[in-house]
C-alpha cells in the first residue's frame, strides 16, 4: 500500500482499515501500533500528514543539503592496515 498519485489521504487511511483490523486484537491487548500498522502508516504518509507544513518543509529541505554534500564530498581515503585513526592526526 504505497503511496500512489493522486490517491488522497483519506483514500490511503481507509485503505489501511483491513490490515488495522487484522491487527485489533494485538493492539489492544499490547496498547501498540504493530510494526505492519507502524510501517504501513509511514509509507502512507499518514504520520507525515500531522506535522506542520513548515517542519515538513524544513526536513525536505535538510534532507536535500545533506544529499547534495554526499555528492560534493571527496571519498575518505583508506587508511593502511594497522594504522589506527589518532595516528593519522598525529603531528
Amino acid at each position: 500500500m504505497n503511496k500512489q498519485p493522486g490517491f488522497d489521504l483519506v483514500a490511503r487511511a481507509r485503505a489501511l482499515q483491513p490490515l488495522i483490523a487484522r491487527e485489533a486484537d494485538k493492539i489492544e491487548r499490547t496498547r501498540r501500533l504493530t510494526p505492519a500498522v507502524t510501517q504501513a502508516l509511514i509509507e502512507n504518509g499518514l504520520y507525515r500528514s500531522l506535522l506542520p507544513k513548515s517542519l515538513v518543509r524544513l526536513r525536505s529541505a535538510a534532507r536535500n543539503v545533506h544529499a547534495d554534500a554526499r555528492k560534493r564530498s571527496p571519498r575518505p581515503t583508506p587508511r593502511p592496515p594497522g594504522a589506527s585513526a589518532s595516528a593519522a592526526s598525529a603531528p
